[in-house]
C-alpha cells in the first residue's frame, strides 16, 4: 500500500522484500537508508548477513545510513516510564512505546517482545485502551492498534551504536563509521543516526 499510494514513480520500479532477501547487482547502489529496520532482524546472525549483503550492493565509498532505536546509555525502568505516563509527561504513543522498548530490553541478544509492551500498557490502562487514548488525547485508532501485539510472538533487538560498530566494522571489515548524529529533540538520544562508508 505504501508503494501504491506514496511512491511518486512507477510501482514496477520498486522491489518490496525483506532486508536479507534483497537481490540486486553487485555495486549497484551509492546509498542505502535503514530507518529503524535493524531491530526487526534476529541478532546477531541476520545482522551479520545484512552487513555482507550491503557490502556487496554498495559501491566503494557508498553510504549506509541507519537510524537506531536504542537506549544509548539511558536506563529508565518500566516504573519510571509508567510514572511519567501517569503524570501526562509522555507526548505520544510512539514515545511511550519507544521508552518501553528500551526499558524492557535487558540485552540485545534477548531483545524484547512487542507483546510485553502491549501487556504493560494494557495493564496500566486496566484493559481500557480507549480511555487511555482519551485521557492523553492520542488518536484512538493508533492506541487500539496495540491489540495487534497481544498474541504476537515477534521479538525486536535494539542495537546500540557499539553493536553496529562490532557487526559492520570490526566483524565484517568492509565499513567504517564516519558520523553518529544524536538529535537534541526530546528522545533524540534514543534514535541515533549512524553513517557508515563502504571501504
Amino acid at each position: 500500500d505504501v508503494i501504491k499510494y506514496v511512491w511518486p514513480g512507477n510501482p514496477d520500479e520498486v522491489q518490496c522484500t525483506t532486508w536479507n532477501a534483497m537481490d540486486f547487482l553487485r555495486a549497484s547502489f551509492d546509498i542505502v537508508f535503514c530507518d529503524g529496520g535493524l531491530c526487526l532482524l534476529a541478532y546477531p546472525d541476520q545482522h551479520a548477513a545484512l552487513a555482507e549483503k550491503l557490502s556487496t550492493m554498495l559501491r566503494p565509498a557508498g553510504q549506509l545510513i541507519i537510524r537506531l532505536f536504542c537506549s544509548d546509555g539511558r536506563t529508565d525502568s518500566v516504573d519510571d516510564v509508567l510514572r511519567d505516563l501517569a503524570h501526562d509527561n509522555i507526548a505520544s504513543l510512539s514515545a511511550l512505546k519507544l521508552r518501553l522498548w528500551v526499558a524492557l530490553q535487558t540485552s540485545v541478544a534477548g531483545g524484547l517482545r512487542p507483546h510485553d509492551v502491549w501487556s504493560v500498557i494494557s495493564g496500566f490502562a486496566d484493559n481500557d485502551l480507549r480511555r487511555l487514548a482519551e485521557d492523553h488525547g492520542w488518536p484512538i485508532d493508533n492506541v487500539l492498534a496495540l491489540e495487534h501485539h497481544k498474541d504476537s510472538d515477534a521479538r525486536y533487538h535494539l542495537l546500540q551504536v557499539a553493536d553496529v560498530e562490532q557487526l559492520f566494522v570490526e566483524q565484517h571489515g568492509q565499513f567504517k563509521i564516519t558520523e553518529v548524529h544524536r538529535s537534541s529533540e526530546a528522545l533524540g538520544h534514543l534514535n541515533p543516526i549512524v553513517k557508515l562508508e563502504r571501504l
